[in-house]
């Protein structure tokens, strides 16, 4: 584990990423520990919750609820790791793949048969969504306003992108044409143009 966190600090700090993503190493660093791997195989993940956490406050706005992301709650669980199957995570939304895993889906509502608490958003999309580089799925609706962050042009795994039932406003970003993996977009009932 010391491996892990110093690395994990070291690759922060150079890279001048926010608080939440030096943080995160509390929540992903004993992963290591747990499964199979180096310390270094975990990165990608520690990278994932801090960009996660550093999302959360902007996406719940100031009425939102429901988002259990937090350093007091494990991501995934001890008791295996996602592997071929796409594998829901303790926080609520996210979805994980992979051996090591990486969060590869964000769907806000998520279906209510998974989890115990339906989040309300009432912020805004953050931009650091955008450094979610293995996301394929990002689904978030009910209640978002402002802009489309033109860093989700940045999501070139990115599959289906749904953000319908928003109140967003403003131009579509050109650089979501960057998207060249993008098989299903939807933006309705929103405000949009471009």
């Amino acid at each position: 584990m010391p491996a892990l966190s110093v690395a994990w600090l070291t690759l922060a700090l150079l890279a001048g990423s926010p608080p939440h993503v030096v943080q995160a190493q509390d929540v992903c660093a004993t992963l290591a520990d747990d499964y199979p791997g180096t310390a270094d195989d975990y990165l990608g993940l520690t990278a994932d919750c801090g960009w996660l956490l550093a999302a959360r406050d902007t996406l719940l706005g100031e009425d939102g609820s429901g988002l259990n992301w937090s350093l007091d709650m494990p991501m995934i669980s001890r008791d295996g790791l996602p592997t071929l199957i796409p594998t829901r995570s303790f926080w609520v939304g996210v979805h994980l793949l992979g051996t090591p895993p990486r969060v590869t889906g964000l769907e806000i509502p998520p279906p209510r048969y998974l989890y115990d608490i339906v989040p309300t958003l009432s912020g805004e999309i953050p931009p650091e969504l955008g450094n979610l580089t293995e996301l394929t799925l990002l689904i978030l609706g009910n209640g978002l306003s402002g802009t489309i962050p033109p860093e989700l042009g940045n999501l070139a795994n990115l599959i289906s992108l749904s953000l319908s039932g928003n109140e967003l406003s403003g131009t579509i970003p050109p650089r979501l044409g960057n998207l060249a993996n993008l098989a299903s977009l939807s933006l309705s009932g929103n405000g949009l143009s471009g």
